[in-house]
């Protein structure tokens, strides 16, 4: 895969438990994004909501059509729940 503009950050890059040339990405404020065809092309699959931060995504292994968006800004972190 090839990404050719550098710009903005991600929060979350999966790949599709079942279909080798999917992808979702995830965005602090640009939405959840998903490509078929190995990065060549990216829709957007949260068109209907308003601006939405990503946090994580979570995708069942055995069905890939259920998926959990995780929203906010994730404030569990690692560094938060350490002593």
């Amino acid at each position: 895969m090839v990404f050719l503009r550098k710009a903005g950050r991600i929060t979350f890059y999966y790949t599709d438990p079942a279909h080798a040339n999917t992808f979702y990405v995830g965005a602090p404020a640009g939405g959840l994004w998903k490509t078929t065809d190995n990065g060549s092309t990216w829709s957007v699959l949260n068109e209907n909501l308003s601006v939405i931060g990503c946090t994580d995504l979570a995708i069942d292994p055995t069905n890939s059509n259920i998926m959990y968006l995780a929203t906010g800004d994730g404030y569990f972190s690692q560094k938060n729940l350490l002593p």
